[in-house]
């Protein structure tokens, strides 16, 4: 949950820093919604290609905000186990969504020179 408020404040920084850097002084909701929907829709897929208890761990942690603890009892298994598989999952995701990012900033980069261009 922390990391998803962060996460939020992060999104909302860039936002403000790009309507201010942009100088229009209005809000680009439709490219903001855009990339959100383009984000969750990447994310969403990566999630599904993990393997199938550590897609669940990751789930339960992740959406359901469940504890190592409470994960670990209710599949029965090692608390150990369940930090090693959220670990594992949280790697992938990493190194998927790092090359969804950088194709998102190319793509702003563009954006950026055809504005000032």
């Amino acid at each position: 949950m922390l990391n998803e408020i962060k996460a939020e404040i992060v999104r909302k920084k860039f936002a403000d820093d790009f309507t201010v850097f942009t100088g229009s002084g209005h809000s680009h909701v439709t490219e903001e919604r855009l990339a959100e929907y383009d984000l969750q829709k990447a994310i969403q897929y990566n999630v599904d290609q993990l393997p199938l208890k550590c897609r669940l761990i990751f789930q339960l942690s992740r959406n359901h905000h469940q504890s190592i603890k409470d994960i670990s009892l209710s599949l029965n298994l090692s608390p150990k186990t369940v930090e090693n598989q959220l670990s594992k999952a949280l790697k992938f995701l990493r190194l998927s969504l790092k090359e969804f990012l950088v194709l998102h900033l190319l793509l702003i980069s563009s954006f950026l020179l055809q504005l000032f261009h």
